[in-house]
C-alpha cells in the first residue's frame, strides 16, 4: 500500500539527507523528487450498527472459539477501540479497581479505560482462572495445553474466526482485528461525540495530529465518549 511505501521511503530519505549534509553525496543527485512520501487517506473499515447488533445476538454457545473471537471483538470496541495486540497481551494486573490501565504496544502510551458493565461481563466470562498465569484472556496462552502461543499465531487464529463469523452474518467484507477500532470511531462520530475528542480516529491524514488532539483531553472526557457509544449498543440489544 502507498502508506507503507511512503513510511519506508521517508526513512530512506532521512538517511540520504544526512549523507548529503555530511558531504558524502552531491545534493543535485536527489532521487526523491518524484517519490510519494505523503500519507494516503485510508479506506474506511467500519461495519454498520446493525452488523454489531447482529453479532451481539449470535448464539455461539456450541462454538467456543467463535464465541471468544466475537467477545474479544466487542471487548476491543467497548474499550475505545483497543488494538488487538494490546487485548492479547493484557495481564490480570492491568485491571486496577474499575479501570484497565495498560501501555500501548505500538507507542508505549499509557492508557486508562473505565470498566463498563459490558466489559466486565466479557472479562468474567473469559478470564483465565489459573492465578499463576499472568494473561487475562486465553489468547497468547492456552489453558488446556498450559503453553504460551505466539502473538502471530493468535492473530491468525483470531482473524480466521472473525472471517467465519463474517460468513455467518453474510458480510461482503470480512471482519478483521482492525474493524473494531474503525467501528468505534465511526459510531462515536454518529452519536454526536465531538470530533476533537475522537480525533476522527482513523480519518486523520496524520497520526501525529491524532496524538496531539487526544493528548489535550483528560481520560474522563474520552471515557464519557466511550460510555455513549457502548450504552447505545446496549439499549438497542435490550429493545430487540
Amino acid at each position: 500500500c502507498l502508506n507503507t511505501i511512503s513510511f519506508y521511503m521517508r526513512i530512506l530519505r532521512a538517511v540520504y539527507n544526512k549523507a548529503i549534509s555530511d558531504g558524502l553525496i552531491r545534493e543535485d543527485h536527489y532521487p526523491f523528487r518524484k517519490v510519494f512520501t505523503g500519507v494516503e487517506r485510508t479506506v474506511k473499515r467500519a461495519v454498520t450498527r446493525d452488523t454489531v447488533l447482529r453479532l451481539l445476538q449470535l448464539d455461539l454457545r456450541r462454538k467456543p472459539n467463535l464465541d471468544l473471537a466475537r467477545d474479544l471483538f466487542l471487548f476491543s470496541m467497548f474499550t475505545r477501540g483497543m488494538a488487538f495486540v494490546d487485548v492479547a497481551h493484557l495481564l490480570k494486573t492491568n485491571i486496577l479497581g474499575d479501570e484497565i490501565v495498560y501501555k500501548r504496544k505500538k507507542t508505549g502510551q499509557r492508557i486508562r479505560v473505565r470498566l463498563l458493565p459490558s466489559v466486565r461481563e466479557i472479562i468474567e466470562k473469559h478470564r483465565i482462572e489459573d492465578e499463576k498465569v499472568p494473561f487475562l484472556f486465553p489468547v497468547c496462552y492456552c489453558p488446556w495445553t498450559h503453553k504460551e502461543i505466539s502473538y502471530e499465531s493468535a492473530l491468525r487464529k483470531y482473524n480466521k474466526a472473525l472471517k467465519d463469523l463474517s460468513g455467518m452474518l453474510g458480510l461482503d467484507k470480512p471482519l478483521s482485528s482492525y474493524v473494531a477500532r474503525h467501528t468505534w470511531a465511526t459510531q462515536a462520530k454518529k452519536q454526536g461525540v465531538s470530533l476533537s475528542v475522537i480525533s476522527e480516529a482513523m480519518g486523520h491524514t496524520s497520526e501525529n495530529t491524532t496524538r496531539i488532539y487526544l493528548a489535550s483531553f483528560s481520560e474522563d472526557v474520552v471515557d464519557n465518549a466511550n460510555e455513549i457509544v457502548v450504552s447505545g449498543f446496549m439499549r438497542d440489544i435490550t429493545r430487540n
